[in-house]
């Protein structure tokens, strides 16, 4: 698609069944926004994975997608605490099978901040989760894996949303990419 501002790329790898047509997942995919945009001054908006993932010293000084503007983002919107979780719940994963790992604090630290009622942090996430961080706080024993990767995830499309908005107001600045564009950005 094609402006005379923006013009948005599909950087879709494509899997290819035996009959030469896409996938379901290509289907699904493109559906979703997985889609790498370009502005007019040739520069692509990256991902909300590029942003978490790019090291401090890869960063360039006036690009406006840095997690450090990212972040600064999230504390004006007051929606940080979905990426702090994420990042919680990430150090818990890294840490779950060491042998050294104190799961009493590991839970204190993610039950009160982000799960107990009215704390600092309260993330909105489905009961059945909430209720799995409650009762390995209150029993001293691991969150289930699968109940971390579901929050990670609940927290991820949540967080999409936020760089959704972070993207429309960076190119709301700059003039560079249109609305429609935009609202495909992962």
């Amino acid at each position: 698609v094609s402006t005379k501002n923006t013009s948005t790329t599909v950087s879709l790898k494509k899997r290819r069944r035996s009959k030469g047509s896409f996938s379901k997942l290509d289907e699904v995919a493109s559906r979703v926004g997985l889609l790498v945009m370009q502005c007019h001054e040739n520069s692509s908006i990256p991902s909300l994975h590029e942003v978490l993932t790019k090291s401090v010293q890869d960063e360039i000084e006036n690009d406006p997608y840095t997690l450090n503007k990212f972040e600064q983002f999230l504390l004006k919107s007051h929606c940080e605490e979905n990426y702090e979780f994420w990042r919680s719940c990430d150090g818990y994963l890294l840490k779950y099978d060491n042998d050294d790992f104190d799961i009493q604090k590991g839970n204190s630290k993610i039950y009160k901040k982000f799960i107990r009622a009215n704390s600092p942090m309260e993330c909105n996430l489905p009961e059945d989760i909430k209720q799995n961080f409650r009762e390995s706080y209150h029993h001293g024993s691991r969150v289930p894996k699968d109940t971390l990767c579901r929050a990670r995830q609940h927290s991820w499309s949540l967080m999409k949303d936020a760089y959704r908005q972070y993207v429309r107001q960076v190119c709301k600045r700059s003039g560079c990419c249109n609305s429609r564009s935009v609202s495909r950005s992962e």
